[in-house]
């Protein structure tokens, strides 16, 4: 078999022909996301997600250890697509990733963008609130 299938679009290549990746470059956050990988975060309500979320992007753009312990190798632009929240509401979320260190929301603006379609007045309508699971997660 060549080493590129001729399908054109869709490359096939036997497993041993393919070079293995360098180690620096197979995390985006050590141990807990491939530097490639897709993927998202699942759980019932109210167990924190959005707060892992934030505390996993605020660690690629800042280049701080994911949770105080995972290394980021190298740090690099952030969208944080929030799909329940409003951008106020997402916004509340980051700040307590940033509380106790050095890190500024503000330091970072350039590196970390929210994107959200769900709009302020449906949030408030839906009767949801950041408050809540900040003070949840505190208590964890």
């Amino acid at each position: 078999m060549p080493a590129d299938s001729e399908l054109g679009a869709f490359p096939v290549r036997h497993v041993a022909q393919v070079e293995e990746r360098p180690e620096e470059e197979a995390w985006l956050v050590e141990f807990l996301w491939g530097r490639r990988a897709v993927g998202f975060v699942a759980a019932p309500p109210k167990m924190c997600k959005t707060f892992l979320g934030c505390e996993l992007a605020v660690a690629v753009a800042t280049g701080a250890p994911a949770l105080g312990r995972f290394a980021v190798p190298r740090p690099g632009p952030v969208v944080f697509y929030g799909a329940e929240d409003d951008q106020p509401s997402l916004r509340a979320r980051f700040e307590p990733t940033f509380q106790g260190s050095k890190l500024t929301l503000v330091n970072y603006q350039s590196r970390a963008t929210l994107s959200s379609f769900v709009s302020s007045g449906a949030r408030a309508r839906a009767g949801h609130g950041s408050r809540a699971s900040a003070s949840r997660l505190r208590r964890a």
